[in-house]
């Protein structure tokens, strides 16, 4: 009974322990694996994803173009009216808040003009083969000045992105295009000459102030087209056919002749706009002169007296001296005069008052002419010179200035066109591009290695967990086995 019994308890007793040298069932494995496919998918998705989000975390998106600058002087960093040019020129704050309005989204575009600079950026483009002149010179411990004519724009953001890839290229064109037509108002369609002049103010003015103001402004224009033929040669319209040389000589005969024509008629004739005012003026200043004259004259009288005092020797010459109106300065100093000192002081008041008074004169009798041309209205023997026909001709020649003048603005333009016309170019379009801190794709070749084993392990791991469960139960439901065994067992006996 005992040997029945301890047979009985061995075939209940619990499993016995795996040795080192038994074999692992490869299919076993595999089949464990295809059990926990899921997991193995879940946690490489996982493994992925945090690589992704870790190396995009840094990117920075850059949309480039590459402009280059050929206008005259930017081998110099100048423009070509000699004024400096800086690179920070092409992203101006006006051209950039013109070039704002290429973004569609309203939010966006206030964003971005709250701080444009946040996001667009200029720098230089050396070419590889300059670069290499640089650095051959430097090592030959030489020094190579190069002002660089190529220019990379670009629109830049970092980390999340809030522009569009169609807005940051829209924005971009939309700068380039912004400064070259900045570029363009100031060298190409700016007018050469003004043709505003005459306003109704100045036409109110004497007929000889007028023809003046136009005689002056065919001279700026005469200047102005000169050095422009100096600098264009015989360059001539292909809509018009003017040429510089041709609006050059037209202003030189409207100078030398219609000009002088007008202003010879109004001088010879007297012609004037205002007479009434013009002789009550005259008038007016010929009583000054004889005022003045007059004073001059006793001025010079007086002194002759008292010099001739003066050379009697009488006592009291002196003091009328002091008294006089001839005194200018504090009676005192002529208590340190001598007799010379006397003299002299008067003969230099009786010559300067004389010389005074003859030039008042001389005014006078220039003056008292004059309005007696202007009362006897004196006028050619042919009367068709009249003010009316002075205003006509100055209206006539003011107008032949405005149409020279809008000629020499059409030719300089279409020539500023031919000349500039193709000065900024762009060498590449803009292009957008990602740059990262991390490498991409080291990054995902490294999460799916780790993914891979970490879910070959969580597998594992979980196969053997619920082995060891298994088993747990197992041994469990034996030892309950084996005591309820042995109490039936007891019983029995």
């Amino acid at each position: 009974m005992a040997q029945l019994h301890e047979t009985k308890l061995k075939m209940f007793d619990s499993k016995a322990p795996r040795t080192n040298e038994e074999e692992i069932d490869l299919l076993e494995i595999l089949s464990v694996l295809w059990k926990g496919k899921w997991l193995i998918v879940l946690t490489m998705v996982i493994c992925i994803g945090s690589a992704w989000l870790y190396a995009d975390s840094g990117k920075r998106i850059e949309t480039k173009a590459l402009l280059r600058l050929e206008f005259e002087g930017i081998n110099k960093h100048h423009y070509p009216d000699g004024s400096q040019f800086e690179m920070y020129d092409v992203i101006a704050p006006d051209i950039l808040s013109k070039a704002s309005s290429s973004i569609e989204n309203k939010a966006t575009r206030d964003i971005f003009l709250k701080n444009p600079r946040n996001f667009v950026f200029i720098d230089p483009f050396i070419p590889a083969e300059v670069q290499k002149k640089i650095e051959e010179m430097a090592k030959a411990k030489n020094t190579f000045n190069y002002l660089p004519v190529q220019f990379t724009l670009s629109f830049a953001e970092e980390g999340k992105t809030l522009f569009s890839e169609r807005d940051r290229k829209a924005l971009m064109q939309s700068i380039i295009e912004t400064y070259r037509k900045k570029f363009e108002d100031r060298f190409i369609s700016s007018p050469l000459v003004s043709i505003d002049f005459l306003n109704k103010k100045q036409m109110s003015r004497e007929y000889i102030d007028l023809i003046e103001i136009i005689r002056n402004v065919v001279l700026s224009y005469s200047d102005l087209a000169d050095k422009k033929l100096k600098e264009a040669g015989h360059f001539s319209s292909n809509e018009s056919g003017d040429s510089y040389a041709e609006i050059a000589l037209e202003l030189t005969n409207l100078r030398d002749i219609d000009l002088n024509e007008i202003d010879s008629i109004c001088r010879t004739a007297g012609i004037t706009k205002k007479k009434a005012e013009i002789l009550s003026r005259y008038q007016s200043r010929v009583r000054e002169l004889e005022r003045e004259r007059m004073k001059k004259e006793q001025e010079d009288k007086l002194a002759r007296e008292l010099l001739a005092e003066v050379w009697r020797n009488e006592k009291g010459a002196l003091t009328k001296l002091k008294a006089s109106s001839l005194m200018l300065t504090e009676p005192s100093i002529f208590d340190k005069f001598s007799e010379r000192d006397y003299i002299s002081f008067l003969l230099k008041r009786s010559l300067d008052a004389g010389v005074k008074a003859s030039s008042l004169a001389i005014d006078k009798q220039f003056l008292e002419a004059e309005i007696e041309e202007l009362r006897d209205n004196k006028q050619s023997a042919n009367e068709k010179f009249t003010p009316a026909f002075v205003e006509n001709r100055i209206d006539e020649i003011r107008n032949k200035v405005i149409n020279l003048g809008i000629r020499l603005n059409s030719l300089n333009k279409e020539y500023m066109e031919k000349r500039y016309s193709n000065t900024i170019k762009v060498i590449a379009q803009p292009e957008t591009i990602i740059l990262r801190s991390h490498n991409l794709n080291k990054m995902l070749a490294i999460s799916m290695i780790a993914g891979s084993v970490l879910s070959i392990f969580l597998v594992l791991l979980a196969d053997n967990f619920s082995q060891a469960i298994k088993q747990r139960k197992s041994s469990v439901m034996h030892d309950a086995q084996s005591v309820t065994f042995v109490k039936q067992e007891a019983s029995r006996q």
